[in-house]
C-alpha cells in the first residue's frame, strides 16, 4: 500500500495488521484516480469508513486542501494518524473517531465538499441509508462527487442520486455518484 503520485509519490504507508480492514487496492486506486483526474484545486474530501487512511491521503498528495477522515474503529484511527503522520499531512487532516452518521454532524462546514469515498465493511451498512443521510445533511450539492466501494453490484434506488461512471475490478465495484 503506498501514495500513488503527487507530493508523496511512491510513499510506503502502514498497512493493517487486522484482516478486517480491507485496503484499496492500489491498482483499484490508481484507477479511480485516473478516472477523477484532476481533482480540483484545494477540494476538501470525506473518507467515510477510511480504514488505513489510504485513499483521503491519496487524495492530499494530489492537492486536497482538507481531509476528514471518519471511522468508528479505534484501531482504524489510530492506524490512520499513524500514516498521516508519516506522511506529514496533519495539517490538512482531520480525525473523527464515531460511527459514520455522528461523524458528518460533526462537520461543520462553511465549504462545500468536493468528494466523498464511501467504503463500508462490505455487507454491513446499506449504501442508500447512507445517501439519505448525506442528502439530508447538506453536506453535499450537484458538484459534489460521491465515490462508492462495494463488493457487489450494489443498487442505488435513492432517486435524487445519480450514477455518473461505474467500474468493476474483478469482485469490486465503484460507482461514482452525483446529486440531481
Amino acid at each position: 500500500m503506498r501514495i500513488i503520485t503527487g507530493r508523496k509519490r511512491g510513499l510506503k504507508l502502514e498497512s493493517p495488521e487486522s484482516t478486517q480492514i480491507r485496503p484499496t487496492l492500489d491498482r483499484v486506486k490508481e484507477s479511480i484516480f485516473n478516472i477523477i483526474h484532476p481533482i480540483k484545486e484545494n477540494a476538501v474530501v470525506i473518507d467515510l469508513f477510511t480504514g488505513t487512511g489510504n485513499i483521503g491521503l491519496e487524495f492530499i498528495s494530489r492537492g486536497a486542501n482538507k481531509v476528514y477522515f471518519i471511522d468508528n474503529s479505534d484501531y482504524s484511527i489510530q492506524l490512520t494518524k499513524r500514516n498521516i503522520e508519516k506522511c506529514k499531512f496533519e495539517n490538512e487532516s482531520i480525525l473523527i473517531n464515531d460511527d459514520y452518521e455522528i461523524g458528518l454532524k460533526k462537520i461543520n462546514l462553511t465549504e462545500k465538499v468536493d468528494y466523498i469515498y464511501i467504503d463500508p465493511p462490505y455487507g454491513n451498512i446499506d449504501i442508500n441509508i447512507i445517501l439519505k443521510n448525506l442528502l439530508d445533511s447538506n453536506i453535499i450539492n450537484e458538484n459534489t462527487l460521491i465515490i462508492f466501494e462495494d463488493d457487489k453490484d450494489t443498487e442505488i434506488s435513492n432517486k435524487n442520486m445519480e450514477i455518473v461512471d461505474e467500474r468493476n475490478y474483478g469482485n469490486i465495484y465503484i460507482k461514482f455518484l452525483k446529486k440531481r
